[in-house]
């Protein structure tokens, strides 16, 4: 226990805004459920559809998230091969020096697996300078955490001196297994660990994109949710939603904030169609992909899906603005000089005054 640096650190930070600025940037973050589908399935222009919407500038930092980068079999749930996510890797780095109003270049920073479920992060090649403490790190949730079919990927950053972490996950599948989902999220978010023991709360700006597998609950019936599909009714549909309703009453992801949801339901579909789940479970459709955020200085401008059909899912992007904070390093150690020396003269004016009591006596003459 240090009273003189606490008290520094305390001070200096309220009066950050005396030597830090913002700078605004934009993150692109996206999440899809490949099915196992490999990268030559895509075509460059069809996966530029979801990378890079149509009217959309350059984002700073692209979080890319997939799930069942490989088909999940038996065999592979204790098994990371990463060998499919160098493939989609070269593909989107391909694709993206190929486009045609290029004026930037990316970078992979870093990428991470757990069997199925994968998170790449681009930055702008000019960026690197300042982007430091990156770290990656997983989380296994099936099979009570023996398995890897179900789990999370995490990886974290500094860019300039704010701190970010990007999160993605596949919780429990199954209608009813609400409970299962719930579990995996709290033991992501409680036992998901970096070095020096940081977590996820550990950072100002937290961003969750994946196939969270919640679904539209409320016992309403296939056909009744089919129906109000095709009849734009997503305001009914999304009264049910299990995730809202357990966000509603904070049983996850508490003071996370989502966009509006304007898009109809991203999964089950018949694989290169626009048709809804006709195999013989019939699934209901459902907003399994979604993406979450949280920080003081997260803006969202778009949230939505792009029409790829080459998976039983559709992919999922948002558009967010944020704020990063920038340090003038010569101004913060002047200040922090200053700080310094006020509280070391009051604390030796303490200890050679000691505290002033007064021993007096009154008499009372009336």
């Amino acid at each position: 226990f240090d009273p003189i640096n606490d008290t520094v650190k305390s001070l200096l930070h309220t009066r950050q805004s005396e030597y830090s600025s913002a700078l605004p940037i934009t993150i692109w973050a996206g999440t899809y459920n490949l099915n196992g589908r490999i990268p030559s399935a895509l075509t460059s222009e069809d996966l530029m559809k979801w990378l890079w919407p149509v009217g959309s500038n350059e984002p700073d930092i692209m979080v890319i998230a997939f799930q069942e980068i490989v088909k999940l079999s038996p065999q592979q749930i204790m098994i990371t091969d990463p060998e499919k996510k160098r493939r989609w890797e070269q593909t989107i780095m391909t694709s993206l020096e190929r486009r045609p109003d290029k004026k930037s270049s990316y970078v992979i920073l870093r990428s991470d697996q757990l069997v199925g479920t994968a998170l790449i992060i681009l930055v702008k090649s000019d960026m690197v300078n300042e982007v430091r403490s990156v770290e990656a790190t997983t989380k296994k949730t099936g099979l009570k955490g023996m398995a890897g079919n179900k789990g999370a990927v995490s990886i974290r950053l500094q860019y300039h001196d704010s701190s970010f972490c990007f999160v993605t996950a596949h919780f429990a599948a199954g209608y009813n297994n609400v409970e299962e989902r719930n579990h995996d999220y709290l033991t992501i978010y409680n036992e998901l660990e970096f070095l020096k023991g940081k977590t996820i709360s550990s950072h100002e700006n937290v961003i969750w994109a994946g196939d969270f597998n919640y679904r539209i609950g409320g016992g309403l019936s296939n056909e009744f949710v089919r129906q109000a599909v095709v009849e734009k009714d997503l305001t009914t549909l999304l009264a049910a939603d299990q995730l809202l309703a357990n966000m509603s009453t904070q049983a996850v992801f508490p003071k996370y904030l989502e966009g509006p949801i304007t898009f109809p339901p991203t999964y089950k579909y018949d694989i290169g169609t626009d048709r809804y789940d006709t195999s013989e479970k019939l699934r209901i459709p459902a907003w399994t992909d979604r993406i979450l955020y949280l920080g003081d200085d997260l803006d969202l401008t778009n949230y939505s899906r792009a029409e790829l059909k080459v998976s039983d899912h559709r992919p999922v992007y948002a558009i967010i603005r944020a704020k990063v904070r920038v340090v003038d390093r010569v101004k913060k150690d002047a200040i922090r000089k200053e700080v310094t020396q006020s509280v070391s003269l009051k604390r030796v004016r303490s200890q050679i005054l000691g505290p002033i009591i007064c021993d007096c006596k009154f008499e009372d003459h009336f």
